[in-house]
């Protein structure tokens, strides 16, 4: 059983480097937890700039978030990567507590809250749409309308659209966000709806 630590922190960046800065109030069932020194297993998969993976080492946002909470609490880790597996295998594998525990990044919703615990919003980033620097003028969403657009499979986003704007014609594409992207580039499809952070760093 992993019981999720909640506190508030603030970092001070100075040089380059980060020092943690503030006090940590836990309960006595977290105090528990953590005397038990259990190894957090973390699943890592291509999601930059949150998770890059290099040949020889892992970095990202998410990456010092992580690094600098469990080693201020001296919480034992080890991150598991897994390029190969799709945000559905992940997801399935943390809701059947199978093969680690953590995912880093993750957008919670009432279905995936009835499997998986949710810490407090550590990064917000909003999803818009992207299109080709030659393409007409998108002033919002209703301009899709009849138009062919490309989703990130797997994320919370594709439901809504999918429910709310059925006159767009979507095409979902697996693996990294690059795929997404280079539909849109080669105009296979008019437009791409995913987030900013993400698709503006690919």
């Amino acid at each position: 059983m992993i019981i999720f630590i909640t506190f508030t922190v603030l970092f001070a960046i100075d040089n380059n480097s980060i020092d943690l800065v503030g006090s940590l109030e836990l309960s006595e069932a977290e105090k528990e937890w953590l005397s038990q020194n259990y190894k957090v297993r973390i699943i890592i998969n291509n999601y930059p700039p949150y998770m890059i993976l290099h040949e020889d080492k892992i970095e990202g946002i998410s990456i010092d978030y992580l690094k600098t909470i469990f080693e201020f609490n001296k919480i034992d880790y080890e991150f598991i990567i897994a390029p190969e597996k799709s945000w559905f295998e992940i997801i399935e594998e943390v809701s059947k507590k199978e093969n680690f525990d953590l995912i880093p990044v993750i957008r919670p919703d009432d279905e995936r809250r009835k499997t998986i615990g949710f810490t407090e919003i550590y990064l917000s980033s909003p999803n818009v749409i992207f299109t080709r620097e030659d393409y007409e003028f998108i002033s919002g969403i209703k301009d899709l309308y009849g138009k062919t657009i490309s989703l990130h499979e797997g994320f919370v986003i594709n439901k809504t659209i999918k429910e709310l704007y059925q006159e767009i014609n979507i095409i979902e594409y697996g693996g990294d966000i690059e795929n997404c992207l280079y539909a849109l580039a080669q105009g296979d499809v008019d437009a791409f709806i995913g987030n900013l952070t993400v698709g503006s760093y690919t």
